[in-house]
C-alpha cells in the first residue's frame, strides 16, 4: 500500500500519547460535533488502557506556505490531532479520534491514519483498522472511504441523540 500524505502548512511530528496530553485530549474532544465529547476521567481511562497516537504541530511554516490555518493561535508543540486506539489480534481497534477545530479540513487525520497504517504493514502487524462514526458526520465518513475503509455494519439508535453508528473496517495490503 502507498501512503501519499496531504501537503501541510507546517512541519509536524508524530509521537506516542501519554497521560501528560490528557488535558489537551479533553479540550480537543469537547469540540466533536457528533456522538458527545469525551469526559477527562474516561480519556485518563482509555489512555491507560489503550495506546494513542497524536500529530504535534512544530509551528515552523514550510517554505512557500502560510503559517497555519486561518485564525491559528496555537503555537510549537500544540497538539493538532490524536488517535486512540486498541490492538486485537490483527486488528487495530480506533476507540476515539479527533482533530482540534483549528485544524480541521488541513489534512491532519488523514496523515494520522495513514501514519497508524503505515506503521501496520510489518510481518505480524495487524492489516485491519475497524472504527465507527456517527451518521450524521459526514465529513469524517468521506475521509474514512477516501481512505480505503468500507462500511461493515450500522448500529442504530447508538449515540445519546438517537443516532446510529456506522462500523467501518479498512482492510490493510502488505505491500
Amino acid at each position: 500500500m502507498s501512503i501519499d500524505l496531504p501537503s501541510l502548512p507546517v512541519e509536524i511530528e508524530y509521537r506516542a500519547l501519554s497521560s501528560d496530553d490528557i488535558e489537551e485530549l479533553a479540550q480537543i474532544s469537547e469540540c466533536v460535533p457528533f456522538g458527545g465529547s469525551w469526559t477527562r476521567e474516561k480519556l485518563t481511562t482509555e489512555l491507560a488502557d489503550a495506546q494513542g497516537l497524536g500529530i504535534v504541530i512544530k509551528g515552523r511554516q514550510k517554505e512557500g506556505q502560510t503559517a497555519g490555518p486561518p485564525n491559528f493561535e496555537g503555537g510549537p508543540g500544540q497538539l493538532g490531532a490524536f488517535v486512540l486506539y486498541r490492538r486485537l489480534g490483527e486488528v487495530l481497534e480506533i476507540s476515539w479520534l479527533a482533530t482540534a477545530v483549528v485544524w480541521q479540513k488541513q489534512g491532519l487525520m488523514s496523515c494520522l491514519l495513514r501514519q497508524l497504517a503505515g506503521a501496520s504493514k510489518a510481518p505480524g502487524e495487524p492489516v485491519e483498522i475497524w472504527l465507527e462514526v456517527h451518521e450524521k458526520n459526514l465529513g469524517a465518513r468521506n475521509l474514512y472511504e477516501k481512505l480505503g475503509f468500507r462500511v461493515t455494519s450500522r448500529r442504530p439508535n447508538y449515540y445519546p441523540d438517537g443516532g446510529a453508528a456506522i462500523l467501518l473496517s479498512w482492510k490493510l495490503s502488505s505491500t
